[in-house]
Formats: C-alpha cells, sequence, structure tokens
C-alpha cells in the first residue's frame, strides 16, 4: 500500500517542510515528496515553504509556459511514414509470395522429340587441389557435344572458404580470385545445356554480391539457392519431374541416398530425386504407391576426389562416380523403362545416341 497524503503531510509540518528531511522519514526519495507536495497544493491544501533550502532536489517544471519567442522550420523525416511502411511491406510480401509460388514446380518445355539425357554433376568444388579438373572436362565436352544431353549441378562449384576455414587458402594454390575465373568458365562452358546450377553452402559462403547468380543470369542460366523442383513436358504430353536439393535432411548408415527415400515419402513425389554435398554416391529405385511413380534416388559423388578432412575424420570415400547420367524416354510404354541410369557418362551418351537415332 502507497504512503497517504497525510502521511506526507505530517512528515513535512514535523520536519520544518523540508522535503529533504520528510523523505528521509518516509523512506522515499526528495523528489516524490516534492511531487507530492505539488499536488497537495493543487489540491488547496496549504503547504509552506521550507527555511531549509538546497538545490540538490530542485523540482523542474516542464510544462511550456506561454508561446514560444522564435520559430523554427519543420524537418523532413528519413523514416517512411507509416501509411508508406504499410503499403510497401504489402508490396514486398506479394513479390515474396510471386517469387517463391513461381518455384514450386518450375515448368520446362523440352523441345526435341524422343529420348533426352541428364548429367547430374556432383559438387565440383574447381579450386581445390583434390578436384579432378579432367573428369569436369571430359564430362562438360560430352554434354555439349551430344543431341538431346543437357546437365544439371548439385553445387558447391567453389571452396570460398570463409572465417576460421579461411586458413585452407594456404594448402591450395588457387587464390580466391582465380576460383571465379573456373566457376566462370565452368557456367558457361554447357551454358545452352544447364537445366540448373545449385548454389551449395560453399557457394553460399561467397555472400550476399552472389557473383555466382550474376554469372548465370548472365548465360541465362537458372541458379538456385539449395533445391529446384523441374516438370519436364515433353512434345508427346509427357511429363517427369525432377526434385534437387544441395543436401537431402536424413542420413543413415545403412543408405547414402536415405535422405531421398524419405523425401519420397513425406515430401516430393517425383521421378528423380537427386542430392549432393556428401561426397558420397550411392543409388535406389523405389515404389512410391501414394503417388504411383516408381522413384529414382540418386546420391551424387563429387569431382572433389581427395579430402584431407574426410580423411581426418575417418569417412566413407566411396562415391561410385561424380556424375550420373540419367536417359530419359518420353515414348516408354512401362514405367520401369521411362528413365535409365548410368554412372559412365560416355556409356550414357553411347546409349542416348542409340535410342534417339531408334526413335527417328
Amino acid at each position: 500500500m502507497g504512503i497517504s497524503t497525510e502521511a506526507y503531510y505530517e512528515a513535512l509540518k514535523h520536519n520544518d517542510w523540508s522535503p529533504e528531511k520528510a523523505a528521509k522519514v518516509l523512506g522515499v526519495t526528495a523528489r516524490q515528496v516534492l511531487v507530492k507536495k505539488k499536488q497537495m497544493k493543487a489540491l488547496g491544501i496549504s503547504v509552506p515553504e521550507s527555511s531549509y533550502h538546497t538545490n540538490r532536489f530542485a523540482y523542474v517544471d516542464t510544462k511550456a509556459k506561454g508561446p514560444r519567442e522564435f520559430e523554427a522550420p519543420s524537418l523532413p523525416d528519413r523514416d517512411r511514414s507509416l501509411e508508406e511502411i504499410l503499403s510497401d511491406r504489402k508490396k514486398e510480401f506479394s513479390r515474396f509470395r510471386n517469387s517463391e509460388e513461381a518455384r514450386k514446380l518450375i515448368r520446362i518445355k523440352v523441345k526435341l522429340k524422343g529420348p533426352i539425357g541428364i548429367n547430374l554433376q556432383g559438387d565440383p568444388h574447381l579450386d581445390d587441389p583434390g578436384c579432378d579438373i579432367s573428369a569436369i572436362e571430359r564430362d562438360t565436352h560430352l554434354v555439349r557435344t551430344t543431341e538431346g544431353m543437357l546437365a544439371g549441378c548439385i553445387g558447391d562449384l567453389q571452396n570460398a572458404w570463409v572465417g576460421r576455414l579461411g586458413r585452407l587458402y594456404g594448402v591450395q594454390t588457387t587464390t580466391a580470385r582465380e576460383a571465379w575465373k573456373l566457376v566462370e568458365w565452368y557456367v558457361k562452358s554447357c551454358a545452352h545445356k544447364w537445366l540448373f546450377v545449385l548454389k551449395g553452402n560453399h557457394d553460399l559462403w561467397a555472400g550476399e554480391n552472389d557473383l555466382l547468380g550474376w554469372i548465370a543470369s548472365g548465360s541465362q542460366v537458372m541458379a538456385e539457392a539449395h533445391q529446384i523442383r523441374l516438370a519436364l513436358v515433353f512434345p508427346n504430353g509427357r511429363e517427369v519431374r525432377l526434385s534437387a536439393r544441395h543436401d537431402w535432411p536424413g542420413q543413415s548408415m545403412w543408405n547414402p541416398s536415405h535422405g531421398q527415400l524419405r523425401a519420397s515419402r513425406f515430401t516430393v513425389h517425383d521421378h528423380l530425386i537427386v542430392g549432393g554435398h556428401r561426397h558420397s554416391g550411392g543409388y535406389q529405385m523405389t515404389y512410391v504407391e501414394a503417388s504411383d511413380l516408381i522413384s529414382h534416388l540418386i546420391q551424387l559423388g563429387a569431382y572433389k576426389i581427395y579430402d584431407d578432412y574426410r580423411a581426418e575424420k575417418g569417412m566413407n570415400r566411396f562415391q561410385m562416380s561424380p556424375s550420373v547420367t540419367v536417359v530419359v524416354d518420353p515414348d516408354a510404354r512401362e514405367q520401369v523403362n521411362l528413365i535409365q541410369v548410368f554412372h559412365d557418362t560416355a556409356r550414357a551418351a553411347d546409349y542416348l545416341k542409340y535410342l534417339r537415332k531408334r526413335a527417328a
């Protein structure tokens, strides 16, 4: 319970009307007594001034007294008005929503009749000394020169070491600036053949400037962060769906493509579910009754063949292959023959040529 007005009055009366002395008796601050004293005067209670005077706790009335004797300009605010903020927030959300909704399933119209191939390339790490550049040159050459062969990259085009990992530039001969030259060469090497290029965690370490996105945009290549989902629509009306993520959540020591298997059951019901990041290969087919689809679950290896970190942690070195090529025959009658998977790009190219020749 607060101190009553009567208690304040008695404390002042018996202490020479001094706010400082009354405050000590009441166990409050002198400012509280001054405020209460002013309230009592407003109620018509006579409260004399104290003969004991000090400026230590002087009370200042901050209420305006009369008109100002000067005129100051009204300065513009650097911030938006509330109305502008609300309007801009609505526009921003609309832009964000449109962007996200358009990416739920990107429809790709395939112009070529007959079978096509998609060379899915694992983590390149182009600037790493353990990267097999010759294998990348071989695969991109086959993609460029094989009719009907397209490509997709699962991400991590370069190391882009940051923070504590920046010390690792000391064990590679390729500088950060030179790495970007390799990235540009890689993207442009198959510019007209890339279905997509994902930005993996290493690519995103490069920062918000998004130089990879700028390089890809200049070559009219779709470069998306983390994931992409495509619907390939063939001239005969057949549709094949592909979901690719740099890494799928969910791991199993028994099954390298466990994350993709989990996704086929709970997240995406697509023909192809592809992941990378872990630098270990795996592949399985599964029938998903809920969608009546045969899903091909692909865990890509990496072109970074040799890795000190993997050796240090005792991780599995088995990659199967740095890239996987899927050959899609839209004219296949049986679903089981719709997609064939190859771990050798040259064999896939030969098979694709054979199918296309037969279809012609």
